[in-house]
């Protein structure tokens, strides 16, 4: 469903583009198991970073909603 869109569609490929290019440069030849920690490392920092934008993003888009609460509250609204 998401790739219905050529924006998506569009945003994937380079995603999917960008990861290839990571992989292919990143690997050496007389790279070992020495370097798997910084790897490993790398791809966690990189896994949360993208993770905190995604949040930051939603969070962004969501303060312009001012919906009203599905649920009653004995508190009163800010």
């Amino acid at each position: 469903m998401l790739l219905l869109t050529p924006m998506a569609a569009a945003a994937f490929n380079a995603l999917a583009d960008l990861f290839l290019f990571v992989v292919f440069s990143t690997d050496c030849e007389d790279c070992g198991f020495e370097n798997l920690g910084l790897v490993l490392f790398g791809g966690v920092f990189a896994a949360i970073a993208v993770g905190v934008v995604l949040t930051l993003i939603r969070l962004r888009l969501r303060e312009g909603k001012t919906e009203s609460p599905a649920f009653i509250s004995i508190n009163p609204p800010k």
